[in-house]
């Protein structure tokens, strides 16, 4: 989940434990409120879109909802049906002056595009639009039937962060039915629409509307002339009481996605011998590869858009493997034999070690500062040629602003593919075909996840790997806020399909708050890994699982002075306080927002104090071991 920042952190809190006490007060779990509502309350509401999960029925309890508490809707269903919301969106918008304005729109969005378009924009660029059209914007966070566990868990950490816009409210509906199901109705099943799901995702919907919930249940909705839905006194209740559970658990908790998958280790800094890995002034790009074949995995660093290749043979054994200095190439240093040093050592990068004709030599795939792609055939002796273009029908392949590049076999047709990653969080695809006899690389397309283009937050870094050990090759990705995500590989008959990204890293902080990555559960200063995240699959224990190795940019922290008795002190005040409140966190299984924002607000306290360290840009290899914590 993307950091808030602290003043957003603090108020989302606060609003938090008022909204609570505002619950404990009018609803008494699943007692209504005795107050009478305010008579005939009239409420224009915008539906755009349609929700996947109900076709409509969650709508006319909703209705029914409204009726029961004296409150009338008038409402103008939008279809967006066949194009994105975007579109949708913007069609109302031009309309201009007479396009009427809505007290609320409700917005039943494409489920899984929280997953897949993370780049803040994306969403944000749509709620300043839908700002112009109404007061209040709901986000209808609907379930997705048969999707797994993780992929709910996943889509309610990321609504939750919507709210950090402030021009919104998430209505957690799956978040809701799952509540229900655990009730222990039998119909309350989140593998389908069920009445008693459709009566509570009403209520959730009634409350991100009204801000409060309803004070009279309907036990009765119309469906049309001759059909009408019941719900008995006793199940509205119970319903009742899960939405109210739901939303306030949703709202208070936030959902955070936790900072590394439950099947991996605690990331290890790699080292030779006891240095530790590192590249000066730009990220580090870990590639895994048997540079000297001798069925051994070795390890070579690319220091990012500074042109130089760093190789460590593995000098060990594949269970305890000990890396030693090999082989160091780059534009400052002519006699290591790097064919791009004429280039000079701006803007150039190894994005990969790689075998493209099968002669077991590794070749090298490389990219100039405009983002043209090369490659670098090995003769034999890891002596390597010099940098041959990726052909196009029009010239070479290039894509600007360039941050990830990676060779590979996608969508199963057995011809190679390429993907692609830029500055901007974009991911692209491409692969080869024929002309005049001619194999060529065709225009890189952005890559789409079910119908929709994938968008990270910047620097996106798209590698190919087994992940989950299906035999498929599946899509890791790296991007600017050190989160790595993976895309299951669905692909059949040569047609590409990925599933959307789920988080194996976490975000660490964003760079505004701090000058240096912190993550939650490591000591303020301790190094973690950092932004600008780059992945690497491999592995490099020898025990059979694939492991994952993370390249970053970051900070190297050193102290060039002592503090004074009055820093000292402030700083021993500060950092009992933060213990103590870790030392609170960790007790609970579910932390309050309101700790969380306690945490920050000490942390920032603490860097700005402690002004006796200095912090040199660089970027670290990590290493999670595949198993469990």
């Amino acid at each position: 989940m993307r950091n808030r920042s602290p003043r957003t952190f603090l108020v989302y809190c606060a609003a938090a434990v008022v909204m609570t006490m505002s619950l404990a007060v009018s609803c008494a779990f699943g007692q209504p409120a005795s107050e009478t509502p305010a008579k005939n309350q009239k409420i224009s509401i915008l539906i755009l879109g349609e929700d996947p999960w109900t076709g409509g029925t969650t709508v006319r309890w909703l209705v029914s909802f409204a009726e029961a508490n004296r409150i009338e809707l008038e409402i103008t269903h939008k279809s967006s049906s066949g194009v994105s919301l975007a579109d949708a969106v913007a069609a109302l918008v031009q309309r201009g002056s007479d396009q009427p304005r809505w007290n609320v729109a409700v917005v039943f969005e494409t489920p899984h595009r929280i997953l897949i378009q993370r780049h803040e924009s994306d969403i944000s660029a749509d709620l300043a639009d839908l700002s112009t059209l109404a007061d209040r914007i709901v986000w209808a966070c609907s379930p997705v039937p048969g999707d797994p566990e993780a992929y709910e868990s996943e889509r309610l950490a990321l609504a939750a962060d919507l709210v950090d816009d402030g021009r919104l409210v998430v209505a957690p509906i799956n978040a809701a039915r799952r509540e229900a199901a655990a009730l222990g109705e039998h119909s309350l099943s989140t593998d389908g629409p069920s009445l008693a799901g459709d009566y509570l995702a009403a209520c959730v919907l009634f409350e991100a509307i009204l801000d409060s919930y309803p004070s009279n249940l309907p036990h009765e909705t119309q469906l049309d002339d001759g059909t009408a839905l019941r719900v008995p006194e006793n199940t509205a209740i119970q319903l009742l009481r899960g939405a109210t559970k739901a939303v306030d658990g949703f709202r208070r908790l936030g959902h955070p996605i936790e900072q590394y998958a439950a099947d991996l280790a605690a990331p290890l800094q790699l080292k030779a011998g006891e240095t530790v890995l590192m590249t000066t002034e730009e990220g580090a790009i870990p590639l895994l590869t048997d540079w000297n074949n001798d069925g051994k995995i070795d390890l070579a660093i690319s220091a990012r858009r500074r042109g130089r290749l760093d190789v460590f043979l593995n000098g060990g054994t594949d269970q305890q493997p000990e890396l030693r200095p090999h082989r160091w190439m780059g534009p400052d240093l002519p006699q290591t034999g790097a064919p791009w040093q004429a280039w000079g050592n701006l803007g150039t990068t190894v994005y990969q070690v790689v075998d493209v004709d099968g002669d077991r030599d590794r070749d090298l795939l490389i990219a100039d500062s405009q983002g043209n792609l090369f490659l670098c055939r090995n003769n034999g002796t890891n002596v390597f040629d010099t940098p041959s273009p990726l052909a196009t029908a029009e010239g070479t392949l290039r894509l600007p602003y360039l941050t990830g590049a990676w060779l590979g076999e996608l969508d199963g047709d057995r011809n190679p593919d390429l993907v692609l990653g830029d500055a901007s969080g974009r991911v692209f695809f491409t692969t080869t075909t024929t002309i005049d006899g001619r194999v060529v690389w065709k225009a890189p397309k952005p890559l789409t996840i079910e119908s929709l283009e994938l968008h990270l937050p910047g620097d996106a870094a798209p590698v190919m790997g087994d992940w989950n050990g299906d035999g498929k090759a599946d899509l890791l990705l790296g991007c600017h806020t050190g989160s790595v995500l993976w895309c299951e590989n669905a692909s059949e008959d040569g047609k590409l399909a990925l599933r959307p990204p789920l988080t194996l890293i976490a975000p660490c902080t964003d760079e505004y708050l701090f000058s240096f990555p912190v993550r939650e559960g490591s000591d303020l200063w301790e190094p973690v890994p950092g932004w600008s995240s780059y992945p690497a699959l491999g592995d490099l224990n020898g025990d059979g699982t694939i492991d994952l190795l993370v390249g970053d940019t970051n900070f190297l922290i050193t102290k060039y002075r002592d503090l004074t008795p009055q820093e000292q002190e402030t700083i021993r005040t500060l950092q009992a306080r933060r213990d103590e409140l870790e030392a609170r966190i960790a007790k609970l299984s579910e932390v309050p927002l309101d700790l969380k924002a306690e945490l920050l607000e000490i942390t920032l306290n603490l860097v700005s104090v402690a002004q006796n360290r200095r912090y040199t840009r660089c970027g670290w290899i990590w290493f999670f071991a595949r198993g469990s914590r």
